[in-house]
């Protein structure tokens, strides 16, 4: 009988150290479990970051597209404004010339306008001095 205790005895032993083993087992799988739910909402987290992130690129890409296009269009505005300036000036220039033209040709037809006022004036003072001697003389004949 004692054998039969002592048999008992180790297999109460044995039963134990299954238990607690078993039940360290249990506390590990339900840490394991709560790290899993854990790990699932993290990841469920990042997918939803990854679609966010997808979806401002997106964003981003359409903004950066249409920003593209719109400096391509005032590109293209730009060197139209920059031709109808060169032609502008170009215009500018010319009209400047012919006015630089003009007023010279003004002022010579100025001085030869004063010129012939000049010699007109001489001219009228002669005849009219002439014309006023020519009438005391024939007063004094008369």
């Amino acid at each position: 009988m004692a054998d039969i205790e002592a048999r008992l005895q180790y297999e109460i032993t044995d039963a134990n150290s299954l238990r607690d083993e078993n039940r360290r087992l249990d506390e590990r799988v339900v840490a394991a479990d709560k790290r899993n739910v854990q790990v699932e909402s993290d990841l469920s987290s990042a997918r939803q970051k990854l679609v966010q992130s997808e979806d401002e690129k997106r964003a981003l890409q359409a903004s950066v597209d249409k920003t593209i296009s719109e400096c391509s269009r005032l590109s293209r505005r730009l060197a139209e404004s920059e031709n109808s300036l060169a032609a502008t000036q170009g215009r500018l220039r010319q009209i400047e010339a012919n006015f630089i033209e003009a007023n010279n040709e003004r002022a010579r037809l100025a001085a030869a306008l004063d010129e012939f006022k000049e010699r007109h004036e001489s001219d009228f003072a002669t005849q009219t001095h002439a014309l006023r001697g020519a009438a005391v003389a024939r007063r004094r004949r008369r």
